[in-house]
């Protein structure tokens, strides 16, 4: 099968920026007070503030990034069984040369690497024939079920919603492949139903 995979929120844990923000900010949430995936509005500032905030630290900020438990493993085991492995950040194109470094050094394997500077990856995803991605943005996800491409959704408390189609909520790796071998197995399944209906039909 052919795998797309988030990196904040999926690969990384999804709150390793917070007391960078909090620091500079002179403030002291939680995780459970991120409730936005535009996480200004948590910090009651403007999009444009905290833009400029981030923008600021840009490379600072993503160098504190921490793997999820269980993350290396698993999204390597994709990467071993799989056909095609592609990992779909919205990270700034500026990020490449950082995120590229990070991945290697914590051993990391995929088959390409794109930065998009944009949370829409849709159109990405269909021109790579992606069968199931790994996200943790609600919108996305919705995006990618929406035109057929089932969605791994790791739970935070910013993407919370009442189940959708093609949206498969998850709390970690583990979980996240199981629920994957699921939907590639019905994949198989459904493949190889359609080829025996073809060859029955020939005959």
């Amino acid at each position: 099968m052919r795998i797309g995979i988030d990196i904040d929120g999926t690969i990384t844990t999804p709150f390793y920026w917070l007391a960078f923000f909090n620091e500079k900010l002179g403030t002291s949430l939680t995780e459970k007070d991120i409730r936005h995936y535009d996480h200004h509005l948590d910090f009651g500032l403007s999009l444009t503030e905290f833009q400029s905030l981030r923008t600021t630290y840009l490379k600072e900020i993503h160098q504190l990034a921490l793997p999820r438990p269980g993350a290396k493993e698993f999204v390597n085991r994709l990467f071993f069984e799989n056909d095609q492995s592609h990992i779909i950040t919205a990270r700034e194109k500026s990020l490449a040369p950082l995120t590229q470094f990070w991945l290697k050094k914590e051993d990391f394997l995929y088959n390409n690497l794109y930065t998009l500077g944009s949370t829409r990856k849709t159109t990405l995803a269909r021109s790579l024939d992606i069968e199931v991605f790994f996200e943790d943005r609600l919108e996305t996800a919705l995006e990618m079920a929406a035109t057929g491409i089932p969605t791994i959704l790791f739970d935070t408390p910013y993407n919370q919603a009442p189940p959708a189609p093609g949206i498969h909520r998850v709390t970690t790796w583990p979980q996240a492949y199981e629920v994957f071998k699921i939907l590639k197995s019905k994949k198989e399944k459904s493949m190889d139903h359609q080829l025996k209906r073809q060859l029955y039909q020939a005959i």
